[in-house]
Parts: structure tokens; C-alpha cells; sequence
């Protein structure tokens, strides 16, 4: 259970830093954007090609980073769920035992004559 705990923070860390480095791709991205419009304002085509091809690595980045995050989310959902049934069961394996004890104690015979 501990270890479980110890992996979920771990895991929530790793997406704070991929949502910080997307912030950071995002901010980049507009000024790329602007400086883009900046050099075609001036006609400096060469610049404005040079920075459209840092854009769109930078896009495809983004993109990785989005899909990362979205990966950890899944791995994390996973975990809980595989947490939950691994509780359910043993639940159910105490509550199988608990029936059993009592079937052991009451005798059907018994059941049946004050039922009957």
C-alpha cells in the first residue's frame, strides 16, 4: 500500500513536470509566432522560413509532451484500478472465510426445524 502511495506521487510529479515543459513549449510558441510575423513584416524571408521550421518542431514537441502526459494518466488510472481489485479480492477471501466459519458452527438440521 505504501509502495502504491510512493508510486502515485512519483507519478503525479512526472506530469507536473511534463504540464510545466508544455507551458514552456506554449510560451515559446507564441513568440516564435510573433517573430515570424516580425521578420515577414520586414520581408526577411529567409529568417521567416528558419523560424516556421523551429515552429513546427516545436508543434511536434508540444505534441509528444501532450501524448506523454496523456500515457502517465493512463499508466496511473491502471494502477489505481489494479490497487482496487487486488482489495476487492481480498475482501471477498475474508468475507468466503467469515461464511464458512459459520456455516461450520450452524447445522442445517437446526435451521431447518426452527425455520419449519
Amino acid at each position: 500500500r505504501e509502495e502504491m502511495r510512493k508510486n502515485k506521487r512519483q507519478l503525479k510529479k512526472g506530469e507536473r513536470e511534463i504540464m510545466r515543459d508544455h507551458a514552456k513549449l506554449e510560451r515559446q510558441e507564441k513568440q516564435l509566432e510573433a517573430e515570424i510575423k516580425a521578420a515577414a513584416k520586414k520581408g526577411d524571408v529567409t529568417t521567416a522560413k528558419t523560424l516556421a521550421k523551429n515552429l513546427i518542431q516545436l508543434r511536434k514537441a508540444k505534441d509528444r509532451s501532450r501524448s506523454a502526459a496523456s500515457k502517465m494518466s493512463a499508466f496511473q488510472s491502471q494502477a489505481t484500478t489494479m490497487q482496487a481489485s487486488a482489495t476487492m479480492a481480498k475482501s471477498m477471501g475474508v468475507a468466503a472465510k467469515t461464511m464458512g466459519a459459520m456455516n461450520a458452527q450452524i447445522k442445517p438440521e437446526e435451521i431447518a426445524k426452527i425455520m419449519g
